[in-house]
């Protein structure tokens, strides 16, 4: 039976590159096992005009402030990224953080940030269906030197995601079905900060109780 993880998700709206920095060195430090972050371009609540950071870009940033705590995104939204070019982005995330990835992705449907952007959300059906597809893609070209790919969603040609020794580094530490309690905070600055500081301070107790 696995250990249960603990992981902290500091909120990307309405804070700081600052404070996200002082909350991801709590997480790194203080011994949560994840550090996590939201995957939204427009911010949540009833004020959707609120500043929002990008998940990817950000966690490129984590990978080089922490050093220990494994990263990733709870969760991807597929239909904000092609496949394809979301392996290239993990892969590189994967190599700044050396190996420190885990992958989390569903299908996506924020309507206001689709309607935002131009982008096509299509029906839940056609989300499910594309999400079944982007996984098999990024599994083979985590895996494969190169992947072609006919989906009704998605189409490859002869695609790459290397460098090549971060394929098998991502196949390796990208784990599908794991459990882990992490705490949301969407207090933003010292408060936020305090938060992920208490958080911390209760964590040799929970451990204690799993």
């Amino acid at each position: 039976m696995q250990a249960l993880r603990f992981g902290l998700k500091p909120a990307l709206q309405l804070n700081t590159v600052e404070t996200l920095r002082r909350m991801w060195t709590i997480a790194d430090e203080g011994g949560f096992d994840g550090c996590w972050v939201i995957d939204h371009f427009a911010a949540l609540g009833p004020d959707r005009t609120g500043d929002v950071f990008e998940a990817w870009t950000t966690l490129a940033a984590m990978a080089q402030a922490t050093s220990r705590v494994r990263l990733g995104s709870m969760v991807t939204g597929n239909s904000h990224r092609h496949p394809g070019m979301l392996a290239k982005m993990a892969v590189t995330v994967d190599h700044l953080s050396g190996g420190r990835l885990d992958m989390g992705i569903g299908a996506g449907g924020d309507e206001m940030v689709h309607d935002m952007f131009g982008v096509p959300l299509g029906s839940i059906r056609d989300r499910i269906d594309s999400l079944a597809e982007a996984c098999q893609i990024l599994k083979l070209l985590w895996s494969e030197p190169a992947t072609s790919f006919d989906g009704r969603h998605y189409r490859l040609a002869e695609a790459v995601a290397g460098p090549d020794e971060a394929m098998r580094l991502v196949e390796a530490h990208v784990r599908f079905g794991f459990t882990e309690i992490v705490l949301m905070i969407w207090d933003a600055g010292a408060a936020g900060i305090a938060a992920a500081e208490a958080a911390a301070d209760l964590l040799p107790k929970l451990r204690s109780l799993g």
